[in-house]
């Protein structure tokens, strides 16, 4: 009997329980209900222009608009009452503020627009040059139509209506509109910098060359895997990445820049970006001429293989005994007349100043005629890296790491 009880009590409580949790709701319901569409519309853009109102010295937010592609762009945005905002960004070089102005209506939700025209519209100008060759038409990507999402942790989220990116506004700092010179400072760091980027997880080394030029910001790998490639945007003190890089299951994203060590280090000082310079200045062009003086022997025996193929294919376009290095490319002489390129990637070692890697990247002008090239250019990669002894300023000997009898000497 006792048991019995027991069960009822159970019972009447679970279903007490339950009632209440549908009255809860249904009272909830009632009040949701209650508002008509437009006073809910209200309530949500009252919402918005309030949050955008509280913070004192406004807000920022590095705004990546494609990073497959392209990098972030660092913006404050200071809303100055119901319809005007001040804006600084660094997608160029002027960093003085402009006062334009914003509303909020409704696409699809609740959406903040810029209405009148600042630098953040210039993300989106398809006048200007493409900043790749199929953006054609595209800008670089950007919107001035801001779908809000409501906050979390203190930031605003967004996201655009354009490519539905996500986009999150955190509280700004008097510093940052005072300093906002030190952003620029930050891109101007990593895009004067002559090496690649690089980083370690469990001993594996990767890889990236970083493009700066025409607003890009992007770093790509080295090694081809480009699931790897990450976009950069820049702090007052460092650099943002999206997306984040995984190791072991944390993610890091924002670094801080050590300049004594020429490294970004995460904000728990656990992983670190480090800009590897490159022994010699491979954005030069560097010649080889094959001459037992300047190659070894394995190296001259490798020309001679691909010459033989390649002059009875072509014997009135005979292989020069000029090869060049250096500038992203090897270019091979074709009678005078005409050139093959492939694409390299030049770079130094993570670890070793004295080291100069070389790697294969796509086919160049006129590669497509001369498959029979490939085993040199990959026997060059195989040897990769190489020590480098600087003879002079324009003379240098490249060593093989890995084999000591392949050698060769570039010129300037």
């Amino acid at each position: 009997m006792i048991k019995k009880h027991i069960t009822k009590i159970r019972i009447l409580l679970a279903l007490f329980a339950l009632s209440f949790f549908f009255t809860s709701c249904s009272e909830n319901k009632e009040e949701l209900f209650n508002q008509s569409p437009t006073e809910r519309m209200e309530q949500r853009e009252k919402e918005l222009r309030d949050l955008l109102l509280s913070s004192e010295h406004g807000w920022k937010t590095v705004y990546f608009t494609d990073n497959n592609n392209l990098g972030g762009y660092t913006f404050l945005f200071n809303f100055l009452d119901e319809s005007k905002v001040k804006t600084i960004g660094n997608f160029n070089d002027n960093i003085s503020p402009i006062e334009s102005e914003y509303t909020i209506g409704l696409n699809t939700t609740t959406t903040l627009i810029f209405t009148t025209k600042s630098e953040l519209h210039e993300l989106s100008d398809s006048g200007n040059s493409a900043p790749l060759p199929n953006f054609g038409g595209s800008g670089y990507k950007g919107d001035f139509n801001f779908m809000y999402y409501g906050v979390e942790n203190d930031e605003i989220i967004f996201k655009t209506s354009r490519d539905f990116v996500e986009v999150r506004f955190k509280k700004a700092t008097a510093e940052d509109w005072t300093n906002f010179q030190n952003y620029q400072d930050m891109k101007n760091y990593l895009n004067n910098s002559s090496g690649h980027l690089a980083y370690q997880i469990d001993g594996e080394i990767y890889n990236f060359s970083y493009n700066g030029k025409n607003a890009i910001r992007f770093a790509t790998s080295l090694e081809g895997n480009s699931n790897l490639n990450f976009g950069v945007g820049f702090s007052s003190d460092g650099i943002i990445i999206s997306p984040a890089i995984d190791v072991n299951g944390t993610k890091y994203s924002e670094f801080t820049l050590n300049k004594t060590e020429n490294k970004y280090v995460s904000l728990d000082g656990n992983f670190s970006i480090t800009i590897v310079a490159s022994p010699l200045d491979m954005s030069l062009v560097w010649r080889t001429q094959i001459n037992p003086t300047l190659n070894s022997a394995s190296f001259i025996q490798s020309f001679n293989g691909v010459k033989t193929a390649h002059d009875a294919v072509f014997p009135t376009l005979p292989l020069g005994d000029i090869i060049a290095f250096g500038d992203g490319e090897i270019v091979y002489d074709l009678g005078g007349r005409f050139v093959a390129i492939h694409n390299m990637s030049y770079s130094g070692v993570l670890g070793d100043d004295t080291l100069l890697s070389i790697g294969k990247q796509t086919p160049g002008l006129n590669w497509s005629f001369v498959p029979h090239l490939n085993p040199m250019v990959d026997l060059i990669i195989s040897k990769s890296p190489y020590k480098v002894q600087s003879i002079n300023p324009d003379v240098a000997r490249l060593t093989s790491e890995s084999d000591a009898d392949f050698w060769f000497i570039i010129i300037k």
